[in-house]
């Protein structure tokens, strides 16, 4: 074999475990990231979600002429 071709190989392969050594890890964070934020986002809907029904209850209880809530939800009736 040529030694030139050898060095070029050798050359070549260790530039890719250098490339692979950089950049697999910053891919691996970002795909940590992205996950790490959808989750969040899913968490924040979550909870908006709860509230907003929360909410939706308490304004179906409270009663407007009185200014206080009703112990028992109306939609039970």
């Amino acid at each position: 074999m040529d030694p030139d071709l050898i060095a070029a190989a050798a050359l070549a392969a260790l530039a890719a475990v250098i490339a692979a050594r950089i950049l697999i890890p910053d891919y691996l964070a970002r795909r940590r990231e992205r996950r790490e934020r959808l989750r969040d986002l899913i968490r924040n809907g979550v909870a908006t979600i709860a509230r907003d029904e929360r909410n939706q209850a308490q304004a179906l209880r409270w009663d407007p002429a009185t200014g206080e809530v009703a112990t028992q939800d109306p939609r039970r009736n």
